[in-house]
């Protein structure tokens, strides 16, 4: 990790999605949370219609709940080959906002013919920096989160990351383990209405 002043820390990490099961683990989550209120909204509707028992009702929940699953499944796998397997997420802390930026696998490794270093710098509106308009435009994503509006931390040690969330919006802060706990006391210290979990 690197350090531009003792109040702002820079770092990146290398995340493959692949190996590292949180992104899947949260999919799945989401599609399950789709999946039992369309399956229970099925039920109740051959129930009320008269089509279904009980007990075939609560077996349309099921396969309901397993379609969305299986479904998210396969679109897990399908970004997984659009992001070419993993990407590189780099973060940069201070104590106003948290700015997370990540680049797929795939868009790293895209050449940059030094013919197109004229129209790469036209499109990232950056010029000198020939290449990160390339990624900008082919899948570089950004993401800024104000510190004083973050409304919960959880530290998952184990899992290597930081979940910092602000309602419904949320960063996955990816730490070594040998900064973790520097930068969840960072966060702790400049958040002030955050509600901090999972620290051990």
């Amino acid at each position: 990790m690197s350090t531009k002043s003792e109040e702002s820390y820079q770092w990146a990490c290398e995340i493959s999605l692949l190996t590292n099961m949180t992104m899947l683990l949260h999919s799945q989550k989401l599609m399950v949370r789709w999946g039992i209120g369309i399956g229970v909204f099925l039920a109740v509707v051959r129930l009320l219609l008269g089509n279904a028992t009980f007990v075939e009702a609560l077996l349309t929940i099921a396969i309901v709940i397993l379609g969305f699953s299986a479904l998210g499944l396969v679109g897990y796998v399908i970004y997984c080959c659009i992001r070419g397997g993993g990407f590189t997420s780099s973060y940069t802390l201070d104590k106003k906002n948290l700015r997370e930026n990540y680049v797929p696998y795939k868009v790293q490794k895209l050449p940059n013919p030094k013919g197109l270093s004229g129209l790469i710098d036209i499109l990232s509106s950056r010029p000198g920096l020939p290449g990160w308009g390339f990624v900008w435009a082919t899948g570089k994503s950004t993401s800024t989160m104000p510190l004083k509006r973050v409304r919960t931390i959880k530290a998952r040690r184990r899992l290597g990351h930081i979940k910092v969330s602000l309602g419904l919006d949320h960063v996955y802060v990816y730490v070594r383990p040998t900064d973790f706990d520097t930068i969840l006391n960072y966060l702790r210290n400049h958040c002030p209405q955050a509600r901090v979990s999972g620290c051990d």
